[in-house]
């Protein structure tokens, strides 16, 4: 369940580099999350994205610039629902950190 093993075929079974964020994950339904702890979840990701900008600066690139300013004006030319596009803003400017966890 929280991925820390890992089997291979004919070689057995070895301890995993879990993920950090797969149980929390599988808990973050805004459905079933109060009023409360969604307000503190968006402000730990104000945190998150205050803290970052000096990694996006130091790593922009003038396509990682062009994809998040695309998704700001509605021209990422699929049909995403506003949500999707948040989420895709956001999950770019995480990409862009280089940072794996954050991804």
């Amino acid at each position: 369940m929280l991925r820390m093993i890992e089997t291979r075929p004919r070689r057995g079974m070895f301890m995993a580099q879990p993920d950090l964020l797969t149980g929390i994950e599988k808990v973050m339904n805004p459905l079933i999350l109060s009023s409360g702890s969604l307000r503190d979840i968006f402000k730990m990701r104000l945190i998150l994205e205050s803290g970052m900008a000096e990694f996006l600066f130091a790593r922009k690139s003038e396509e990682d610039l062009n994809e998040p300013e695309a998704i700001i004006h509605g021209q990422s030319g699929s049909q995403v629902s506003p949500i999707g596009e948040e989420v895709a803003f956001h999950g770019k400017l995480y990409e862009m950190t280089g940072n794996e966890t954050l991804k």
